[in-house]
């Protein structure tokens, strides 16, 4: 393979480089490290740096609302616990939250008397650190809780457009088990 055409690895970006090859004055385009090792590099000097991209997660479908954690996961009514959302596959895959609304719920079997126990409400920091994180520390409340599972859904509301353009508010969840004694 000759010089022109080779890959070489850089630690933090690449040089895309042009040389001309023929009278026409086309060009085709390589790569190389650095411009010193750029055949005929006196004549051809055209060298301009290319950020390496930042590799794409992997992103579940259901991750499009957030990835939510909870320490520590066994709780008692007035423990003070943390919960932490992870927007980062949200971002990549072009949801960007209005609202983040954080709830105790009983999934499954909930015989009526245990409606959603609403945590938080907030709004996500564009500015806050990628990946795109939301935490807050609260206390489990005082409620009645029965022999049953439970979770903590993050809910987040979303725009999208509409079909003329015109955009409207969607709502996504995910959730994560908890045990409360």
């Amino acid at each position: 393979m000759s010089p022109q055409y080779q890959l070489f690895e850089a630690g933090v970006g690449l040089r895309l480089c042009f040389e001309p090859v023929s009278f026409f004055d086309h060009i085709i385009p390589y790569f190389c490290q650095n411009a010193a090792f750029l055949p005929n590099r006196n004549r051809y000097p055209c060298c301009f740096a290319v950020a390496t991209p930042a590799a794409a997660l992997f992103c579940a479908e259901a991750e499009r609302f957030g990835v939510v954690t909870v320490s520590p996961t066994t709780l008692s009514p007035g423990e003070t616990f943390t919960v932490t959302a992870n927007f980062s596959c949200a971002a990549q895959l072009g949801v960007k939250p209005e609202y983040i609304d954080y709830y105790i719920e009983v999934p499954v079997n909930n015989n009526g008397f245990e409606p959603p126990i609403l945590l938080a409400r907030r709004t996500l920091d564009a500015s806050s650190a990628t990946p795109l994180l939301d935490q807050f520390t609260t206390q489990l409340p005082f409620a009645n809780y029965f022999n049953s599972s439970y979770v903590v859904i993050l809910d987040t509301t979303y725009p999208v457009n509409g079909t003329n353009g015109s955009p409207y508010s969607v709502v996504g969840g995910v959730e994560i088990p908890i045990t409360i004694l």
